[in-house]
């Protein structure tokens, strides 16, 4: 259900896409610490079934976290989005993909946002 989701959400942005796409983990906005693992789960999810349309690369979530351990940036989840910027720019993204999930009455709500960088 939830990669259904994500596919049409991604059809329907299909002009705003770039040459190489950052992905980061996405934002519980949920007061649930045990639904962390969503934003983590959705942005492995994008990096894995992006690149399957043509035209996009995506960089891969670990050349973005050993960045982040390269760099000492704080990592929980969501970096702030200045950061998640500067380390898009450092892995050679030119579009940043970040967003926050909800979880309510039992159905999940994700927000996506595309930044150029």
């Amino acid at each position: 259900m939830i990669r259904k989701l994500i596919i049409i959400f991604f059809l329907n942005c299909w002009c705003v896409f770039a040459d190489v796409i950052s992905v980061t983990g996405f934002k519980n906005n949920t007061s649930n610490p045990k639904n962390n693992w969503i934003g983590e789960a959705i942005a492995d999810n994008l990096t894995t079934d992006l690149p399957k349309i043509d035209k996009i690369k995506v960089v891969s979530r670990s050349s973005i976290k050993d960045v982040l351990k390269e760099q000492k940036f704080a990592h929980s989840g969501l970096v702030e989005q200045d950061k998640s910027i500067e380390i898009g720019k450092m892995v050679g993204a030119n579009t940043l993909l970040s967003g926050d999930y909800t979880v309510f009455n039992g159905i999940l709500i994700i927000n996506g946002q595309f930044t150029d960088i």
